[in-house]
């Protein structure tokens, strides 16, 4: 049995971690199988430049730097 690794709003984490040149492809769930070309696409044309495709946009790392922690 494999991982499915998830995040709270089920969208992967596709782009930078904010360690320098640590990206993150990841999150996909049960859709990696399905979602793994594309993916590695973009992020393949964003490793020589550190730019972003406008795609990635709403799967960028930092749309969870704007919300609060969950309380534990």
């Amino acid at each position: 049995m494999g991982l499915r690794p998830d995040t709270r709003d089920y969208a992967p984490l596709l782009g930078p971690s904010g360690a320098p040149g640590v990206l993150f492809a990841t999150g996909h769930y049960r859709h990696g199988i399905l979602l793994t070309p594309v993916t590695a696409q973009e992020i393949a044309e964003q490793i020589p430049t550190g730019d972003s495709s406008d795609r990635l946009t709403p799967f960028l790392p930092s749309r969870f730097a704007k919300t609060s922690p969950v309380a534990s």
